[in-house]
């Protein structure tokens, strides 16, 4: 199996995938949105954690920037129906942490806004996901969606000091969360949701 590439981006094919050129051989390789638009000069050298897919009558190669893409396209095609393409949609449809944050929140509504991705599909991404991203503490500080001192998470910062859970904090902010709000609003909205 090919876990890993490293050569000069070519460009852009007609399908989508990106071409990376290794010693000579042109190499082409499905990749997220997100992955494509940080590509952005021809010949630029780049390493691409790679998945090879392969089929009856095709062989398929999937590249991720970061390993936690990787690991985040891995767990995706672990869910029942969700094949590598899906996958792929799926990275291209949310940031990642924002995946990973919808997942744990078991926010339907906000996966569901992925291209080709219904209800059902993110009912089971969510059923299949949930417990297994919480454990791996994916919501730790470093991961947080928010940028640093925003509203939001100064606001999750201080309900985690009133003893909430990381995970219930941030579910709780961003379900009330308002951008007329200030921090002592969404505080105040964020508890009032904890306590129904």
């Amino acid at each position: 199996m090919i876990g890993k590439i490293t050569g000069h981006y070519i460009g852009v094919e007609n399908d989508g995938n990106i071409i990376i050129d290794v010693n000579g051989v042109g190499f082409s390789i499905s990749v997220s949105e997100f992955t494509k638009e940080k590509i952005t000069n021809n010949d630029l050298k780049i390493s691409l954690f790679t998945y090879m897919n392969v089929r009856e009558n095709e062989i398929s190669l999937f590249g991720f920037l970061s390993k936690t893409e990787k690991e985040m396209f891995m767990r995706l095609i672990s869910v029942s129906g969700v094949g590598p393409k899906v996958a792929l949609n799926i990275l291209s449809g949310l940031p990642l942490n924002d995946l990973v944050v919808a997942i744990i929140t078991e926010n339907i509504k906000y996966l569901s806004t992925i291209k080709g991705i219904g209800k059902k599909t993110a009912e089971r991404i969510i059923l299949e996901l949930k417990e297994i991203l919480a454990k791996d503490n994916m919501l730790d500080s470093d991961n947080i969606l928010f940028e640093q001192n925003s509203v939001k998470s100064d606001a999750i910062i201080a309900l985690k000091s009133l003893g909430i859970d990381h995970n219930d904090a941030y579910k709780a902010v961003q379900n009330v969360f308002d951008p007329k709000y200030d921090l002592e609003k969404l505080i105040f909205q964020a508890l009032k949701s904890l306590n129904k």
